[in-house]
């Protein structure tokens, strides 16, 4: 068996998400519901949906290793309503009086989009899912805020190294967020807190992918880029977050500025974003649509404009 990834296990042992699942599942499926478990994982999810009174459990997973895993696991539990497929959801149809009417996931990365929820939920609703359909979670929301944080950029950014140029090295960064534990570096927020994404499972996603968000600046300051947070809606009021200072397993998101961007207190300036390849959220520009005085970052001694 090869090697996985080792979040694997920080999720399996994430106390507050498994609590929160199980009591969201145990709350809201019961024996009127057809199940569609996309990215099973263990099939932890399968199994608690099933104990909470599912008809039958239709659940995939596409890494062969993990797969064998899930069949032990619905093994040991006699979860034997569950069929378990071993490949990417997307690759798999079902005929229209085989489709689920529940579908529960949680293929999400630290920004939502990550792990491309997106063209699945497209092709789940198409081809493995009834018109109408309840979906766990409901909804997921991206908020974010404005932050100085010159340590985060350089976590995906180089200029020099003992003098030497290295920049060229700036040609293979990370397209668009990437994750951050954010308590372990130096950092200051900038703004408050505004929505930048939301997600409701229940719809079609759109393919708009240029995205806008306005931010009030409560101090004058450079701005790195924007750290974003999701709030995951399990219903009955159940909200599953990893915003800054929680103890989930997903860290936060840090989504880069092309470069440092200066803004003044009390200024209003519109964060330009869009989705690219639909799992990555990239930067366009922050400000608003004149500049003015030009200033120089004191880290990165980039050209860029007071906003």
């Amino acid at each position: 068996m090869s090697g996985i990834p080792k979040w694997h296990f920080a999720m399996l042992n994430d106390a507050e998400r498994n609590r929160a699942f199980a009591e969201a599942i145990n709350e809201r499926v019961n024996n009127k519901h057809t199940v569609l478990d996309i990215g099973a994982g263990t099939g932890l999810l399968s199994v608690l949906a099933l104990a909470s009174g599912a008809r039958s459990v239709d659940a995939f997973e596409a890494d062969p290793d993990i797969a064998r895993v899930a069949r032990q696991v619905l093994s040991t539990h006699g979860a034997r309503e569950v069929n378990l497929f071993a490949i990417h959801s997307t690759r798999a149809s079902l005929r229209t009086t085989a489709r689920k009417n529940f579908l529960l996931t949680e293929t999400f990365d630290c920004a939502v989009i990550g792990e491309g929820i997106l063209p699945t939920l497209r092709h789940a609703r198409r081809e493995l899912l009834q018109t109408a359909y309840d979906a766990l979670p409901a909804e997921v929301s991206l908020s974010g805020r404005l932050i100085s944080a010159p340590r985060l950029r350089a976590l995906n950014e180089v200029s020099d190294a003992v003098g030497i140029k290295v920049d060229p090295m700036n040609r293979l960064q990370t397209v668009g967020h990437f994750p951050v534990r954010l308590h372990t570096w130096p950092h200051e927020f900038v703004s408050d807190a505004e929505l930048l994404y939301r997600l409701d499972l229940h719809s079609e996603p759109d393919n708009t992918t240029g995205l806008n968000a306005r931010f009030r600046a409560d101090r004058s300051s450079y701005v790195d880029g924007v750290l974003a947070w999701f709030d995951m809606d399990l219903g009955a009021g159940a909200i599953l977050t990893n915003s800054p200072g929680t103890d989930s397993h997903w860290m936060q998101a840090f989504i880069p500025l092309p470069a440092p961007v200066y803004v003044d207190q009390g200024s209003e300036v519109d964060f330009k974003f869009r989705i690219v390849d639909d799992t990555k959220f990239v930067a366009d520009h922050l400000g608003p649509s004149h500049h003015t005085a030009e200033r120089r970052h004191p880290a990165l001694a980039t050209r860029i404009f007071q906003v």
